[in-house]
């Protein structure tokens, strides 16, 4: 219980970099999954048959279409309301356009793994 906690605080306050929707079903799911990819990064190669399905299975839906849609719009929203000074050194892109949701999480996801290092030994 005390683990899922940090994650949730640490994936919370990592999402509070970008302009980001918290009041948003999507944000739940990706808050959600970036915690189920900590915890196993081999849902990230396949995103709409690891992580989605997964998150589907978690939350009693039926299929992974509408975590899909509602993680894809949060994410398309947050890369268009954020200041791309922000988002283009944070995930090491050229253009905004380039941010798909597999990028996002992904990156997100291994700057924490260095974060939570970081803060384990210290």
């Amino acid at each position: 219980m005390a683990d899922e906690q940090f994650y949730e605080r640490i994936v919370k306050e990592e999402l509070s970099k970008f302009e980001i929707n918290i009041t948003t079903l999507g944000y739940d799911y990706i808050v959600e999954g970036i915690i189920l990819a900590l915890e196993n990064q081999t849902l990230l190669k396949d995103l709409q048959n690891g992580l989605y399905e997964t998150l589907a299975k978690k939350n009693n839906q039926p299929c992974n279409y509408n975590i899909k849609w509602a993680v894809e719009k949060c994410i398309k929203a947050t890369i268009r309301y954020t200041n791309s000074n922000i988002t283009k050194p944070y995930f090491h892109v050229e253009t905004t356009e380039k941010i798909t949701p597999k990028l996002f999480i992904s990156m997100i996801v291994y700057n924490l793994k260095d974060r939570m290092e970081q803060e384990m030994d210290a």
